[in-house]
């Protein structure tokens, strides 16, 4: 069994052994994705890892650890005994890529280096064994990657000097403009790092039986199972990322080559059955070799992610607890009602319009004027326009103008390229691989739908849709996550603290903030949703109760307010300064009322004019809160928030009664609302009062380095 890291100085790191002894905090997104890929015997070409704590050490010191030559020539020549080949050898070279490993995905936005190795020497070999051409596309690219990456020296004949200069030029990047951006959007740290991947060039272009492609385990749009994705014949990825051509559709590689269709269809429901969520791969073959070059979880529109679960759940291979904890349930009132065109004018506009169709990349609908320029469609969001960007294709450099834009059309590409990614992470339609524009799409206002893969001239009105029934029914499931609210009578005689319900609701409600898509996010779910349930029922309780005895104050010369019967049981009770006394005939008198029916009165009673310092309006409120809820009119979180902020008429609700035990709880509730993030609220608050299973998940996340 590998250890987890062999020494604390080991910081390049093979990706064979067991995945799941070193985090992908430290193993970057990619390198973790060759771990687990090569545990489960796929064949993915020799690679290793250079971790992020080589790049934290770089930017600390300015230089790069002493170790890091040692234990870089080592893994190489683990990997020229795997490929038979040998680094810097002009008769069996080995080429390498060089690219970056986030933690967390970021599309195109770090530089990489492919074909590392490439010499003077090397390239007159290719030649000696007549390969020129071969020999030159690969030189070109090499050095095309190497200036593209704005590095302002030539590229070193030494291929050891070549290496270092790429894992620094690559490291580097993750602070270039578009990278920093990206992560600005999408809430990434700029402390986290990149880790650097090292792996043996295999060829789709090597020959007729060699090719590319990117496969889903589902339609990106529809989230309906089966093999989804394309293919590009005689090819290298970044082709096909880049959207520099049109792919075709995977079918053609089943059509080609059965068997390799077979074997890709395998990896990939191997791999989605590993993360227990649907998966994007992208893999090269190499004369009729099939490799898987790389994983991830898919990046897909919100409603094939929630299509996809739910159809999970029906086939028995989710639970409904399992699939609740997979959607932040934040994120389901802007799922559960979408965008469509009007029917009518959508299909008036098809038959009367000029239409362009290309390759459908991300669903929804959007309406806007063209802007041909990032930059052009930066200046026009400015100003307060819907944009539409048209671009024969898209680079990382495009991204602010993606940013800005309400849809996305390319000229070129396919539902892998990087458009398409980019639009279905911000959740924005794109239609790519169109191939030109008519007339009159040059300066205007199109209207596009991303789910059908078309653009009219014009524009269309637009109004909301039903939702899918896969959408209506998790939007159901989702409400039914939480217990029916009930008020349960045996929790009067509880003695719970505010403080400790107050920390744990709010350390989980973080905690799952920033675990969300991390290997704990279900545990830390289930862990809030059950703190939330343990805080609402015993704040019901204590509400009914208080407001019970708040009640008892109404009468003035036998008039009595809102449910006569219900105010003159309680009346009857009697007031004594023996308040365990008077708690006890509380409990007995509800015995036989009907909490709703109390509440339902007791808010009536405070509407009307009290003489006394008793009832009144902050109690209408407190009624009125304990009432919504118990009649499922608001949901627990609300609820709960609502609760720590009520006031009646000399301070906060609580302290009312024994029943709940409260300290001085401002100060915590103040904290809570400025701290921004688990970290921050944890050094405000200390870690007292935590339930012993929060403390153990805090610590596997910090392992996993996800909190901010």
């Amino acid at each position: 069994m590998e250890q987890r890291v062999k020494s604390r100085r080991q910081v390049v790191l093979p990706i064979d052994g067991r995945s799941d002894l070193v985090t992908k905090e430290i193993r970057g997104g990619k390198g973790q994705s060759l771990a687990v890929m090569q545990q489960l015997g796929l064949r993915v070409p020799p690679a290793f890892t250079v971790s992020t704590s080589v790049m934290r050490a770089y930017c600390e010191n300015g230089r790069l650890p002493n170790r890091l030559q040692h234990q870089l020539r080592r893994e190489m020549e683990v990997l020229e005994r795997k490929t038979g080949k040998k680094f810097g050898d002009p008769n069996s070279p080995l080429l390498v890529s060089v690219r970056s490993g986030a933690a967390t995905s970021m599309p195109g936005m770090m530089d990489t280096i492919l074909n590392l190795g490439m010499t003077k020497s090397v390239l007159e070999g290719f030649a000696k064994r007549g390969d020129v051409a071969f020999g030159d596309m690969l030189h070109s690219r090499f050095v095309a990657g190497w200036k593209g990456a704005g590095f302002d020296r030539s590229t070193h004949d030494d291929v050891w000097v070549q290496l270092e200069q790429a894992i620094l030029l690559v490291m580097r990047s993750w602070d270039n403009p578009r990278a920093r951006t990206y992560r600005e959007h999408h809430g990434i740290s700029h402390s986290l790092g990149t880790a650097v991947n090292v792996q043996a060039m295999v060829y789709g272009n090597r020959d007729e039986w060699s090719g590319t492609g990117v496969v889903f385990s589902h339609d990106v749009n529809s989230g309906l199972r089966g093999l989804y994705g394309e293919y590009l014949p005689c090819a290298q990825g970044e082709v096909l990322v880049s959207g520099k051509c049109t792919p075709h559709s995977i079918k053609m590689l089943r059509d080609q080559s059965p068997a390799v269709y077979d074997e890709l269809a395998r990896a990939v429901e191997l791999l989605e059955c590993h993360e227990r969520s649907m998966v994007e791969v992208e893999f090269t073959i190499e004369s009729g070799v099939l490799y898987a070059l790389q994983y991830r979880k898919a990046n897909v529109s919100p409603d094939a992610r929630i299509t996809s679960i739910v159809h999970d759940v029906w086939a028995k291979r989710k639970t409904h607890a399992e699939a609740l904890a997979l959607v932040d349930l934040s994120e389901l009132e802007s799922l559960a009602a979408g965008k469509q065109f009007e029917p009518e004018n959508w299909k008036q506009a098809l038959t009367d319009r000029t239409v362009i169709r290309g390759i459908v990349a991300s669903s929804g609908v959007a309406v806007g004027r063209i802007a041909h320029s990032s930059e052009e469609a930066v200046e026009m969001a400015g100003r307060g326009e819907r944009v539409i960007l048209v671009r024969p294709d898209t680079s990382p450099g495009d991204l602010p103008g993606m940013l800005a834009a309400d849809g996305i059309i390319t000229l070129r590409g396919g539902a892998a390229c990087h458009a398409a990614l980019v639009a279905r992470a911000e959740g924005k339609p794109a239609i790519v691989g169109v191939e030109r524009l008519p007339e009159g799409f040059t300066d205007a206002v199109v209207s596009m739908s991303g789910s059908e893969g078309c653009a009219v001239s014009g524009s269309v009105p637009i109004r909301e849709t039903v939702p899918k029934k896969e959408v209506s029914l998790f939007v159901k499931w989702s409400k039914v996550s939480f217990p029916k609210p009930t008020y349960k009578p045996e929790l009067a005689c509880a003695a719970l603290t505010v403080e400790v319900l107050l920390k744990n609701v709010y350390t989980l409600e973080l905690m799952a903030h920033e675990a969300k898509g991390s290997s704990i996010f279900f545990e830390v779910n289930c862990l809030r949703r059950d703190w939330y349930t343990i805080a609402a029922e015993a704040f019901l309780c204590y509400l009914v109760h208080a407001v019970a005895r708040e009640l008892r104050h109404i009468h003035d010369k036998n008039v009595y307010f809102g449910d006569h019967e219900i105010t003159k049981q309680l009346v009857e009770c009697g007031i004594t300064k023996d308040r365990i006394n008077e708690h006890n005939k509380t409990i007995f008198v509800l015995e036989d009322i009907d909490p709703l029916r109390l509440l339902a009165s007791a808010v009536t009673a405070f509407k009307q004019p009290w003489t006394t310092s008793f009832g009144g309006e902050k109690w209408e409120v407190i009624a009125q809160t304990a009432f919504d809820f118990l009649k499922e009119e608001m949901k627990y979180e609300v609820f709960v928030d609502r609760v720590f902020d009520l006031q009646h008429n000399n301070g906060s609700v609580f302290g009312k009664h024994f029943m709940l035990r409260s300290g001085p709880i401002q100060y915590a509730l103040d904290k809570k609302k400025c701290a921004k993030s688990i970290s921050e609220l944890r050094s405000y608050w200390g870690w007292g009062h935590l339930d012993q299973k929060i403390d153990n998940l805090f610590g596997q996340g910090v392992k996993l380095n996800l909190w901010r």
